[in-house]
């Protein structure tokens, strides 16, 4: 059993136990170190603070991501349409740059320098200069680039030119020739026409209703409904009826419309007229023959008269001699002569004495001989002038007709189909008259 002092030396010992020490005092350095931090603290808090706030001035966004424009319009970007600058009242035309025609000009090269900003899809660079200030002094600036799509698109098809035909003639075994010329259209590309020949029988005579499409570029069509009509192939000779002296030649022309445009050449009598590859007929001996041209299972002839020799009497009506008569629907004739008219027998050709020994002279003019002058226009020494004189004026009319200066009917009324001619019993010219169909 413990003592009275001992107890109460055990709770002296145990109020020391639980009685606080006394607080150690942080030196002069601690000190220091934590007034260096506690500033630093406050700097990074301060900047922080500032960067956010700046970070948050500065901030901007495009107005929309992608623009698309038509292929042809003209685009120059603008700051205002690109960026809400109301919104974004730092960013300004002084601190923001648009890189745009760079990114299309080498395309434009390949497009053969077309006007037009071709199809496709381009950058528009948006450079904004970001400043960080600190009470009005610029701390430093960064580069912020933002880019826009800008899409060009052709949606337009082309448009039919307004003489487009409704109706195309075609012959049999034939297509339609000079497609882009008879079906023009416009746009701002290049435009292939196409003919929807599926639904033609080009082998068969008859009408047939298509659609012809005009494609661009990108793809954009047009379609016009026509009608193709398919006919059968024609051929025409000239002359229709030829007069020739034996040894003579002459020269027939063929008019095709067909797919094959080279005529074979017949004679129904070579012994009488031959005729080679390019029509030329040559007289054999006296008779009649048929010349025959024949092409896409087509022909087409003229009769051939051959004689040894041109006729002349001195009959009262002159001397006549019939060379490349056409048909009897001709409408010109040779004028009748009078019947007083007679060849002298005087050393001259060029006068006639009357009962009164008065002295005519003949033959000086063209109204002057033993008949009126046809309408040739003229007399001539022999039948290779008159033929030649023919031969010029069909020639004429053909180049007209193949320079689209006149119809094919117009040519066929105008065109001699041969001619008669006759002689002067005075001087022995000879003058005539073209026949027409």
């Amino acid at each position: 059993m413990k003592t009275k002092k001992e107890v109460n030396n055990l709770e002296t010992n145990a109020v020391s136990d639980v009685t606080p020490k006394s607080k150690k005092k942080l030196n002069k350095k601690q000190k220091v170190i934590i007034s260096v931090v506690s500033v630093i603290v406050v700097i990074a808090l301060l900047v922080g603070g500032w960067y956010l706030y700046e970070l948050n001035t500065n901030k901007w966004e495009v107005k929309q991501e992608e623009i698309t424009i038509e292929y042809g319009e003209t685009y120059e970007p603008e700051l205002t349409e690109l960026v809400d600058t109301e919104k974004y009242t730092n960013v300004t035309t002084d601190n923001t740059t648009i890189d745009f025609n760079t990114a299309f000009e080498v395309d434009l090269q390949n497009k053969e320098d077309k006007a037009y900003i071709p199809v496709g899809s381009y950058d528009i660079s948006i450079n904004h200069k970001v400043e960080y200030k600190l009470f009005g002094l610029i701390l430093f600036s960064l580069d912020d680039t933002k880019t826009v799509k800008l899409n060009v698109a052709d949606t337009v098809a082309p448009v039919f030119s307004e003489d487009v035909p409704t109706e195309v003639e075609v012959y049999k075994d034939c297509s339609i020739e000079n497609i882009e010329e008879t079906f023009s259209a416009t746009d701002l590309s290049d435009v292939e026409i196409t003919v929807d020949n599926e639904n033609v029988d080009y082998a068969t005579v008859g009408e047939y209703a298509t659609n012809v499409y005009a494609t661009d570029e990108s793809g954009n069509v047009t379609s016009k409904e026509i009608k193709v009509i398919v006919k059968e192939p024609t051929i025409t000779v000239d002359p229709i009826n030829i007069s020739l002296i034996v040894g003579e030649n002459a020269t027939i022309t063929a008019t095709i419309r067909g797919k094959e445009q080279t005529a074979v050449w017949s004679s129904s009598d070579e012994s009488v007229a031959t005729v080679d590859e390019n029509g030329k007929v040559t007289a054999v001996k006296s008779g009649t023959a048929t010349i025959t041209a024949k092409a896409n299972d087509v022909e087409a002839s003229t009769t051939i008269s051959v004689t040894n020799k041109s006729s002349s009497s001195n009959s009262s009506s002159g001397n006549r001699t019939n060379s490349n008569n056409t048909s009897s629907s001709g409408s010109n004739s040779r004028p009748s002569e009078s019947s007083s008219s007679s060849k002298p027998n005087s050393s001259s050709s060029n006068s006639n004495s009357s009962s009164g020994n008065e002295t005519v002279t003949h033959c000086t003019n063209n109204n002057n001989h033993s008949s009126s002058c046809g309408n040739l226009g003229s007399w001539y020494n022999n039948k290779s002038e008159i033929e030649k004189h023919w031969n010029t004026v069909r020639n004429e009319l053909i180049e007209e007709y193949n320079k689209g200066n006149i119809t094919w009917e117009e040519y066929i009324s105008k065109v001699p189909s041969g001619y008669e001619c006759w002689s002067c019993s005075y001087c022995g010219k000879l003058t005539g008259n073209f026949k027409y169909r």
